[in-house]
């Protein structure tokens, strides 16, 4: 043990802290130790562009534009005591090209990614929380030295990859969520179980009627109280590997499903954006993919207490106070928790069941098209989104090109609502 934490220490003084990790053969703690030596630091008290920064511009393959890899404060908080900084921006090239590489296989009809600015940013502040691994804005990525060990470490840069193919996306919202945690989830199925809200519905209802057994097994085992995010340490953590393998399987049959659900939002954002919210179910397009494709289970109710059911999902689900007065309640739940109590309709896969034959009702036309047409509070809904936008674009310490690229990204938005507005005149 001492002569690991010699090497450890030695190999850091030496510039490469990811040396050290990789030299270490205790094999526990390393992360930790790593999350210590990395951690949030404060708000400088200088403005960002007034930092001292090691920089680089990159023209990826098949990219439009060059991005600029950019360390601010590299000087200012030490960085330099422990890393070379033409190693980390040769690490982060070869890093950002493997995942945009990724990304094309993966997901081609995402296309090409506007990815001009990657900040690899020390401090926690407005435009990064310290409870974040990494946000994208306008055609820009922030995230902190940890993610990048953490993703390295544990998710195989799926944090990157999700944030890249969110630079791709034309709205915000749920719906994105939904669309980056899936390609994710396609990758490792572990990340299914991690981000188990956007696709429990459709998992317990036609692949795994057992799975909020496995889910409460996941998050029941226990976890350090280090620096390690409690997440990672699931994510690594063993687990039941009978209840493994049940997921993986069921993450395979769901990727066209998947597929379909990510199309909806690239063709519909602002809707699929829109619903999402009013009904406060962050899986609705895969769910609403599941009822239009899928073979639904029966009902076993009798037809006057499924009647009633639906009656409660149909009140449910077509409130909008959500959207009018900024509540998070998850509609469906609302319903289920009304069918349980009112109705009696106590077997959770039923009642799922019955929100899918609902779903198939609420918003699969005649054609069996999905349709996402929305009420008249979508104007509303989209000028909150843009005023949100707005109070980002005025944050300190916003780069000159996420200013641009906001400005850009409000047009787009634009744009897209008034071609929306001119069809449902036409209707």
């Amino acid at each position: 043990m001492i002569k690991t934490g010699l090497l450890f220490l030695a190999c850091c003084l030496n510039g490469s802290i990811e040396k050290a990790f990789a030299s270490s053969r205790t094999g526990a703690g390393e992360l930790a130790r790593l999350m210590d030596m990395h951690k949030p630091q404060n708000i400088p008290a200088l403005s960002s562009a007034s930092l001292s920064s090691i920089k680089r511009k990159v023209l990826f393959p098949g990219q439009e534009e060059p991005t600029l890899i950019e360390i601010p404060g590299f000087e200012h908080y030490g960085c330099s005591q422990c890393h070379q900084g033409n190693e980390l921006l040769d690490g982060s090239e070869q890093r950002i090209a493997k995942v945009l590489s990724r990304l094309k296989k993966l997901s081609p009809e995402s296309g090409s990614v506007p990815l001009k600015h990657y900040i690899i940013q020390p401090w926690s502040g407005p435009l990064l929380a310290a409870n974040q691994f990494a946000h994208a804005t306008f055609d820009s990525i922030r995230l902190f030295p940890r993610t990048i060990l953490i993703d390295k470490k544990a998710y195989d840069n799926n944090t990157h990859l999700h944030e890249i193919l969110h630079l791709t996306q034309s709205f915000v919202g749920h719906a994105n969520e939904l669309e980056a945690y899936s390609l994710n989830a396609q990758e490792d199925a572990r990340f299914l179980l991690l981000n188990f809200p956007y696709f429990e519905n459709a998992v317990t209802a036609f692949y795994l009627d057992d799975f909020k057994k496995i889910l409460e097994d996941y998050f029941k085992r226990q976890v350090k109280e280090n620096s390690v995010p409690r997440e990672v340490q699931w994510f690594q953590n063993e687990f039941n590997a009978e209840h493994l393998e049940k997921v993986k399987n069921a993450a395979l049959k769901m990727k066209p499903l998947m597929k379909k659900a990510a199309q909806l939002v690239r063709d519909f954002p602002l809707q699929s954006s829109f619903l999402s919210e009013q009904t406060g179910v962050p899986s609705l397009m895969l769910d609403l993919s599941a009822a239009q494709t899928l073979t639904l289970p029966p009902i076993t109710l009798p037809k006057v207490k499924a009647e009633k059911a639906f009656d409660l999902l149909d009140e449910q689900m077509n409130k909008t106070d959500n959207i009018l007065l900024g509540y998070k309640i998850d509609r469906k739940k609302e319903a289920l928790l009304h069918m349980r109590y009112t109705l009696n309709i106590k077997d959770p896969v039923q009642s799922l069941i019955i929100y899918f034959h609902y779903l198939r009702r609420w918003r699969i036309n005649s054609e069996g098209e999905i349709d996402l047409t929305v009420s008249k509070h979508l104007q509303h809904y989209v000028d909150d989104k843009l005023k949100q936008i707005d109070r980002m674009l005025e944050y300190p310490g916003i780069s000159p090109i996420e200013k641009t690229s906001g400005e850009t990204f409000k047009k787009q938005i634009l744009r897209e609502l008034k071609k929306i507005m001119i069809q449902n005149r036409e209707e």
